[in-house]
């Protein structure tokens, strides 16, 4: 079982960067060393996960954004690169230490909070289902105005050249990291017995060259569905 913590980014030494580095390039491709650690010390705190010898087995990156939306301030929570070792993929508390650390900073500055992130994998798409009532793009609903002028000024602000308005899609098609073969791939069950997983391979059908979907949810206690009530011990 992972256990994890969160760290602020000045805090974590160049040692643990190389490991979280290596741990990427395991699961991606096109992983350049400059680029993730140029990424990584822009985001302002990380999840760790550690094993029972101390090693680090995964790690989730977080950063604070104001999106100015029709003259007024929007407060999002952004989640950049996001990996757990395979063999860790279904014992970790990645999710308990992120939603408890998310639901805690939307307490603290007691206005609407947002989580977006773009998401290349259905696995990483799933949190939203698992935890939240409502999310977008999700299958049965359309996206909100509200949100959907979110995730518009995201994409124009910081993927100009690769938002894909209409489809809600950045397109990295291989200029960035992407998933290596033998983890890209969804399962067919998956895909015939899961909406959600259907709908994720619908809107993001190149997921495998790195394109990502802009997601959105709103960090309020009563978007917290009741797997994300167990989750918080309420």
């Amino acid at each position: 079982m992972l256990k994890g913590k969160v760290y602020a980014i000045k805090d974590i030494n160049d040692k643990d960067l190389d490991v979280m580095f290596q741990l990427m390039t395991d699961y991606y491709e096109n992983i350049k060393k400059e680029n993730f650690i140029s990424d990584f010390r822009k985001k302002e705190n990380t999840i760790i996960l550690r094993n029972e010898n101390g090693e680090i087995k995964g790690f989730s990156t977080i950063v604070f954004h104001n999106l100015n939306i029709n003259s007024k301030t929007v407060k999002i929570l952004f989640s950049g690169d996001t990996i757990i070792h395979k063999d860790y993929w279904t014992h970790n508390d990645l999710a308990n230490v992120w939603l408890r650390f998310a639901i805690n900073k939307q307490l603290e500055i007691n206005e609407p909070l947002y989580w977006l992130l773009i998401s290349k994998g259905y696995k990483t798409y799933k949190y939203l289902n698992t935890f939240f009532k409502t999310y977008y793009p999700n299958p049965y609903v359309q996206i909100p105005e509200p949100e959907q002028s979110i995730i518009d000024e995201f994409g124009k602000i910081f993927y100009p050249d690769k938002y894909d308005k209409n489809a809600g899609i950045l397109r990295m098609n291989k200029s960035k990291d992407y998933l290596k073969e033998e983890f890209a791939e969804i399962p067919h069950e998956k895909i015939k017995n899961d909406k959600v997983v259907k709908f994720f391979l619908e809107k993001n059908p190149e997921y495998y060259k790195g394109n990502e979907l802009i997601c959105i949810t709103n960090l309020s206690m009563d978007n917290i569905n009741k797997a994300g009530e167990r989750l918080l011990g309420l």
